[in-house]
């Protein structure tokens, strides 16, 4: 629990409840879990008998309470079938007063008023925890895997019923006569009358079943007020510090480590079939949260550590099993008959090799009895332990499982700070802490002026689980000596995560052993901060017996060397381009700009095409290329803006402009060596002036982009515009646009058409000059 208050015992009471009933939990069946210090019969002094209780730092000069249960317990519930009743898990976590207690006076506090305290409760639907065997159309012969998808189908469709709409339409008379109508023929063909033609009774009777607030009948008689009935605890009879909250929002992308798989966010919230890797953290944190519903899918993948309204959290898991006993299954194996009448070598080898296969056979019908039983998605390896208690005490105690220190190897490759102070980059730094343990500043080595820093550091230190489990990782803003002083420097985001959760984890602990643990890129939150996204932090994370570290070596974490590369942009032709004058033609013209500051290519920054003169259709053509040489990654910012002109006698017109964001391309190659060659396509250029004036398509240009490393570009060069090397690809230079006649039309002036003749007028114009030059010259004495 977030708390600064001492708990000695805290007590975890776990129930189902379902639609509104009033009953107490007294009046209920439930399970009932006290802290104890050593397992029963265990021996304090040993490590394997003693359930751990210790602190840890949630934020500078903040600690929370930890406790190991390490208990199992069942009850016996009644679950609806139908989900729009919302059953559900409650988990309460309380805590007793103990200080009076222990001194003597538990009666004076009882006659004092003194009562439990609530620390916060955490709601579980029971939507996708239902038995396979529940759900219609699943046949106990066959296996759960060969069913799975009809499963995942009905799954769904549970969780879609147990969501609370939006919108709610009460089915008409004739729509639930026929629907009764398909279902007691369904009956009939069953040979009996089941629950749902009991219950379409029910629907048809006069009174609504559901009325205009879309609840049944059965919750409107349990309900005063319409809403389903919350804790009723006050806010401050609650020993509790609170933090300021924060929104749920997703880190932006930064670009990762080749030699390493990358995911999305975090490992945790990653699907449990996976293609980068497979989830099998199977205690999850879950919320304790004070007058909260059952949470989304969504909800659940909150930055809890950061909300104000979390008081905590409950690491547990729970199934359903159908019916009230046992197994029926049998487990013991398939014997030969007594009795039996001696046999050959040969044979008896032979009814041996038979009753093993029985055997398997039967094991494997009753595994599949057991899956068919409980509930859908709970893993094979989980059930395996998880409720036997002695199994689970176990797997979290065992030297063998556990050992006494842990080798914890923290990868921290880079960052992207979301975050500015007075209009300035800040300088970002890590820090980052085990549990209580003293934090671990890297203050000294900031970073100057940049949003994107990269860090690209290996740190190991040994820990012990669980007590040190909890690793934060804080990105900090290192402030001027006067600042730091007297308010210490801003923090710009940070991250949690479970170790103990992982160590557990057999897929991760594999990744690990393999070196092939995936690199996270993880939203950073803020406490200071609620509902702003800070960023996101590129890691990961290695784990193992800390006797063994020093035969497994580190992973190499090096930053890779600037990478030089060639963009080149091919600018083919255009089409729907607005005729400017007089809605007659366009002299077209388009220039690109680079906004780059890591540009160091000769060519100019700012590059034009040449003119397509008279271009009365819209359609010009260029075969025109940009290029941009010697760009060193990795950048901060690449992109290209494109516009388009009118060319006229003493100024250009602009008409509409698009922008191109290179820098997704370059930070690609860079990463992969792998030329990209883009296949040309049509980019339309906006103008909101003369769009808004009617004009909704303003021109397009057909453009191809290439990007290389400069190594490649080097080997396949290629000249600016039209100019040698034209090659990658050759490009011709046009001839419409560029007569004689469309350049004298430029400035109002037309040729009569002369037919092929036309093309022949320049040289019988140079020959005239020539002649006149000539006799000029003669006449001057100089010939």
């Amino acid at each position: 629990g977030l708390n600064q208050w001492e708990i000695r015992k805290p007590v975890v009471e776990v129930g189902v409840q379902y639609g509104d009933t009033n009953d107490e939990p007294e009046n209920r069946d439930v399970m009932r879990f006290v802290y104890e210090d050593t397992v029963e019969g265990g021996d304090k002094r040993l490590k394997s008998d003693s359930l751990c209780n210790w602190k840890s730092e949630i934020s500078p000069g903040v600690l929370c309470s930890n406790f190991e249960f390490l208990q199992v317990q069942k009850i016996k519930v009644l679950v609806p079938d139908k989900m729009i009743l919302q059953p559900y898990v409650y988990i309460r976590v309380y805590e007793e007063p103990s200080r009076l207690a222990d001194a003597g006076l538990g009666s004076l506090a009882e006659n004092m008023g003194f009562t439990r305290t609530l620390i916060g409760e955490s709601r579980q639907s029971l939507a996708d925890l239902l038995p396979c065997c529940w759900f219609p159309g699943v046949s106990p012969d066959m296996r759960v895997r060969d069913q799975r998808a009809q499963l995942e189908s009905a799954m769904a469709q549970a969780k879609e019923e147990a969501r609370v709409h939006n919108q709610f339409r009460q089915k008409t008379e004739d729509e639930l006569m026929q629907f009764r109508k398909q279902h007691r023929t369904a009956d009939d063909k069953a040979g009996g009358r089941s629950a749902l033609s009991q219950e379409l009774e029910q629907l048809t009777c006069k009174e609504e079943y559901v009325d205009s607030t879309a609840l049944p009948k059965e919750i409107r008689e349990s309900r005063a007020n319409g809403k389903r009935r919350f804790l009723d605890v006050a806010m401050d009879a609650v020993n509790r510090d609170t933090f300021a909250n924060f929104g749920d929002r997703v880190g932006a992308f930064a670009a990762g480590v080749s030699s390493v798989k990358v995911v999305q966010g975090k490992l945790e919230d990653q699907p449990r079939d996976g293609d980068t890797f497979c989830n099998d953290f199977w205690y999850r944190n879950r919320p304790l949260l004070m007058h909260r519903d059952d949470l989304s899918s969504a909800e659940a993948e909150k930055h809890w550590d950061f909300l104000e309204e979390t008081r905590g959290f409950v690491k547990c898991t729970f199934k359903l099993v159908t019916g009230w006993g046992d197994s029926d299954a049998s487990d013991s194996d398939v014997e030969p008959a007594s009795g039996a009448a001696p046999v050959s070598g040969e044979e008896a080898m032979e009814r041996e090799d038979a009753r093993k296969a029985a055997a398997a056979e039967a094991m494997q019908k009753r595994a599949n009895l057991a899956r068919i039983r409980r509930s859908f998605g709970v893993d094979d390896k989980l059930d395996e332990y998880a409720f036997d208690q002695k199994k689970m005490r176990k797997r979290f105690k065992a030297v063998e499982n556990v050992p006494s220190r842990v080798r914890v190897r923290l990868y921290l490759v880079k960052a992207v700070c979301i975050y500015g102070k007075n209009e300035q980059f800040p300088e970002p730094y890590v820090e980052f802490q085990y549990g209580d343990q003293e934090s671990i500043s890297m203050r000294s080595n900031a970073l100057v002026s940049t949003n994107e820093p990269d860090f690209y550091m290996v740190d190991e230190r040994d820990i012990v689980l669980p007590e040190d489990s909890r690793l934060e990782v804080r990105v900090n803003a290192r402030s001027s000596a006067f600042e730091y002083a007297y308010k210490g420097d801003a923090n710009i985001g940070s991250t949690v995560i479970d170790l103990e959760d992982r160590w557990h984890s057999p897929n991760w602990r594999n990744s690990c052993d393999a070196s092939e643990v995936p690199k996270e890129n993880r939203p950073m939150c803020a406490r200071d901060a609620p509902g702003v996204n800070r960023g996101a932090l590129d890691m990961w994370v290695e784990m193992l017996d800390a006797e063994k570290a020093s035969d497994i070596k580190a992973s190499p974490l090096v930053k890779p060397p600037e990478v030089e590369l060639e963009v080149r942009l091919i600018i083919w032709k255009t089409k729907q381009v607005k005729l400017m004058i007089d809605d007659d033609y366009t002299n077209v013209m388009i220039s690109t700009s680079l906004d780059c500051g890591e540009y160091c290519g000769k060519y100019p920054k700012l590059q034009e095409t040449d003119v397509h003169y008279s271009c009365s259709d819209g359609n010009a053509i260029f075969n025109w290329r940009m290029v941009y040489e010697r760009i060193k990654c990795p950048v901060k910012k690449c992109s290209v803006k494109m516009d388009l002109f009118h060319v006229g006698t003493i100024s250009h017109t602009f008409i509409g402009s698009l922008d191109l964001d290179v820098k997704r391309y370059i930070e690609r190659v860079a990463q992969n060596q792998d030329a990209i060659d883009l296949s040309p396509d049509w980019l339309y250029f906006s103008n909101p002036e003369l769009q808004d004036a009617g004009d909704d398509i303003i021109g397009a240009a057909e453009v191809q982009m290439q990007v290389w490393t400069q190594a490649e570009a080097n080997t396949k060069r290629a000249g600016k515009g039209r100019e040698e090397p034209n090659d990658h690809p050759r490009l011709t230079a046009p001839s419409e646009g560029r007569d004689w006649g469309a350049l004298l039309s430029k400035i109002g002036f037309s040729l009569p058409d002369f037919g092929m003749w036309k093309k022949m007028l320049p040289l019988f114009v140079i020959m005239l000059l020539f002649l006149f030059g000539v006799i000029i010259l003669k006449q001057m004495g100089l010939l």
